[in-house]
Parts: C-alpha cells; structure tokens; sequence
C-alpha cells in the first residue's frame, strides 16, 4: 500500500481529490512518481479588475494539508525549462478565448501557517480586449457624438428634441443589453465610468435643447397684446391708405372728364386763358399731390431722392418693415441667444468630449491606482 498525502487546494470548489485516480509508478530505489492529470475550480479574489476591458487579473492559488499532518511540500525545479520553480507550462495556445494566461509574470511562493505548509500559484490574465470595445465602447462614442448633431438642426424643426431623446433611449437600451457582460463591483469600473460619463454629455445635450426651444417660443402675455395691437393698427392704416387711395382716383377721373369739357370748350371760343386756369386747378387740389400721381417710378423725376421710389403709399413701409424685421424687435434677442447657444454648444461640448475620451484611454492602465 502506496501513502498518499492529503495534498489538495485549499481556496478550492473542486480540488486535487476530485480527479480521478492514476496508476503510480514506483522504481527500484524507493521513489513514487505519481500523476494525476485533471481540472480544478477554485475561488479567485481577483485583483486588477477596476480598468476593465483594459484590465490585466491574478488569481492565488494555494495547495496543502489540512489534517495537521505537519507536511511540508517543496517546488521541484525543472530542467532547462522557463518559468518558476515548481511550474511548467502545457503547449495549448488558443486564440479564441475571453482570457490569455500571461506566462511570464506567473509566480509560485511557499507560505508556512502554524499546523500546515502551503505552496501557492499566482496567475495573471489578460482579456480579449478587442470584444468589449467593438460591443460597448465604440456604439457609446458614436451615439454621444450623434448626439451633438442636435446643435445643427433648427428650432423649428419639431423632431430635434424627439432625436435627442431616441439617442438617450437607445444608449440606455445598450446598457441593458450588455450588463450581463460586465462583472457587478463595489469599487468604480472603467468601463461603468465611461459609459455612465458619455450618458452625462447627451443628457447636457438633450437639457440644452429644451432650453433652446423655450427661448424660441416663449412669449409673454404683453408682447402678445402688443404684436396683436401693432397687428391691427396696420391692417386698420393699410385699410385706410386703400380708402384714400380709390377716393383719389375717383376724383382723379372726375377731374380728367372736366378737363377734357373745358379744353374742348377753350378751342371753339379759342380761349386758352380759360384752359390754362382749369389746367391749373387740375394739378393742385387745396395743395395736395394730384391723384394723377398714381405714383410709379416712371414719373418721379430722377433727381428726386432714391427713398421716394417705390412708395405708393404710407402703409406699405410698414408692411416692408414687419417682413424684413425690421420691427417686432422684441423676439428678436431670443433668437439672437438661441443662435449662440447652437454656436457655442457645437465647439464646446464635442471639444469636451473628445478630450475626456483621450483621457480615459490614457489613464485606462492606471485606473486601478487612481
């Protein structure tokens, strides 16, 4: 009957004992060589995890004896192979798999508690960092910096705010999805971070746009009463510049027939004095302008100023001003403000973005001591 200690790890779920029995091999001088090939699942407290996707995790295993056997296990050396006392590595590589073990920081060490001696494995791996950026990080950047898009539609375009809170709902509806793939921890992940700060951008943009229209389309009661008095008083001048205007053209015609009476009159008696002074009350009617000047451009003289032209009658400047902008002033710095704030949300918020994005990939390694 071979011994057979009671070797087993001891952060262990399932251990050394669980594997399945070998045959031993025993030589001529006393020495037992005795392999076991098998898995084991232990308990890991990792270590390493805050930078995660970027992270780099150690594991400690520990093997012993529990039954205060007092035995003591020691590494053996092997020969001509790399790696640390007591720890040679299988020729397995694979490329697709979450993590990689990183061989050259393994580590063993011995460890002596009061009834038992310990050996223990330290194991380091990396992670397949390329999957965790194409799924999470990337759609993160991109649908933030979609976001800034808002800046460049107009206010009156009804679906700016309608597009800022789909990008919110969708980046929620990305946190959902990928949470299974992140791990739950107390201490802030890189990862959780960046995605929880990327969130912050769209909700300043989204909370900016609410502003914007509020500007727009804010109005107070005395500017309503205002606008609809202002509205009145020239629909009420245009109405009467209309009045004024047929009433002189009907004078007008009336005036044109006299005329043409007298005139006909003045050439049988051949008296042109007559004609002349009923030619002159046509043109001047109580020192008002003769409604022959229907005014066009045409009968204005050229040396006559250039404002004088295209006036017809009063009431059509105001109408001019009201289309141009010239008056209803009193909006006019709310969209002046809101202009400014597209402007300067534009430069800024993208220019923030992609510093604090330069800064966390440059600080990701670090992340754990910061």
């Amino acid at each position: 009957e071979i011994f057979v200690p009671d070797f087993d790890l001891l952060n262990r779920i399932e251990g050394v004992q669980n594997i399945a029995a070998d045959m031993a091999h025993v030589k001529a001088d006393g020495t037992v060589h005795w392999k076991r090939m098998g898995g084991l699942k232990a308990i890991c407290a990792f270590t390493g995890l805050e930078p995660i996707p970027f992270d780099t995790l150690s594991c400690t295993l520990e093997f012993g004896s529990l039954k205060n056997r007092n035995m003591n296990y020691y590494f053996l050396e092997a020969a001509n192979l790399p790696g640390p006392p007591g720890l040679t590595f299988g020729g397995f590589p694979s490329e697709f798999q979450e993590f990689s073990l990183v061989i050259d920081r393994s580590e063993t060490f011995t460890k002596e508690y009061p009834n038992y001696h310990a050996l223990g494995y330290t194991f380091y791996f990396t992670r397949a960092q390329n999957y965790y950026v194409m799924k999470i990080i990337v759609p993160t950047i991109m649908f933030t910096c979609l976001s800034f898009g808002m800046f460049l539609l107009d206010q009156r375009v009804g679906e700016r705010l309608g597009f800022g809170v789909s990008i919110l709902l969708v980046m929620v509806a990305q946190s959902i999805v990928t949470a299974d793939m992140l791990p739950i921890a107390k201490p802030a992940l890189w990862i959780d971070s960046f995605a929880l700060w990327s969130y912050y951008w769209v909700v300043i943009a989204v909370f900016e746009s609410v502003v914007v229209a509020y500007l727009y389309y804010a109005e107070s009661e005395e500017e309503e009463r205002k606008a609809e008095a202002k509205r009145l008083g020239e629909e009420e001048e245009r109405n009467k510049d209309t009045e004024d205007k047929r009433e002189m053209e009907t004078r007008f015609d009336t005036e044109n027939d006299a005329t043409a009476e007298n005139i006909e009159i003045s050439i049988h008696d051949q008296n042109y004095s007559v004609y002349n002074d009923k030619s002159n009350v046509a043109k001047s009617n109580n020192g008002e302008i003769d409604a022959s000047s229907k005014i066009s451009d045409e009968m204005i003289p050229e040396s006559a100023p250039a404002e004088t032209k295209g006036k017809k009658y009063s009431g059509s400047s105001s109408l001019v001003a009201s289309i141009v902008g010239e008056e209803g002033s009193s909006t006019s710095w709310r969209i002046r403000l809101v202009q400014k704030l597209d402007h300067y949300s534009l430069i800024v918020m993208p220019s923030s973005y992609l510093v604090y994005v330069i800064l966390m990939f440059a600080t990701a390694k670090h992340w754990a001591q910061n």
